[in-house]
């Protein structure tokens, strides 16, 4: 298990960056899909905004793997230790309890970012277009000056 707690977060986040650079093209065309369907698509700032939110949220969801892998194996490690020494097992320790926690809380908002990201674009410019100064035009603040 010491094995799993120095390596195994290290070999993971390769494998999953290997992932990555090999799945990139249907990372892209899965948020791309439904768009257009022709031979080359026409890539509108709507559109490389929904993937950059999908990369964010693999890269995230990558992240929170990693440390739920580092964090369960260092918790596991504890408890054989703890048996090997015939002693009272205790409560899961608060820094092990911690990082497990936080790592379920990128993985969730991983798969959130990653499945949203079209519906999370569209919120965002929907907040943005209803701001007060977005309806002013161009020309009529420039000549408030």
């Amino acid at each position: 298990t010491a094995l799993t707690v120095s390596i195994a977060p290290a070999l993971l986040w390769i494998v999953i960056g290997i992932a990555f650079y090999h799945g990139a093209r249907r990372i892209v065309d899965r948020s791309l899909a439904g768009q257009q369907q022709g031979a080359a698509p026409l890539l509108d700032a709507r559109a490389i905004e929904e993937v950059a939110v999908a990369v964010l949220g693999l890269y995230i969801l990558a992240s929170g793997i990693a440390e739920g892998v580092f964090y369960w194996a260092r918790l596991d490690l504890f408890y054989r230790y703890a048996a090997g020494m015939r002693i009272v097992t205790p409560a899961v320790p608060q820094a092990e309890f911690g990082g497990i926690a936080a790592a379920t809380t990128r993985i969730v908002l991983g798969l959130a970012l990653f499945f949203l990201s079209r519906g999370l674009t569209a919120l965002r410019r929907r907040l943005l277009d209803a701001r007060p100064m977005a309806r002013i035009p161009r020309d009529e603040a420039s000549d408030a000056d």
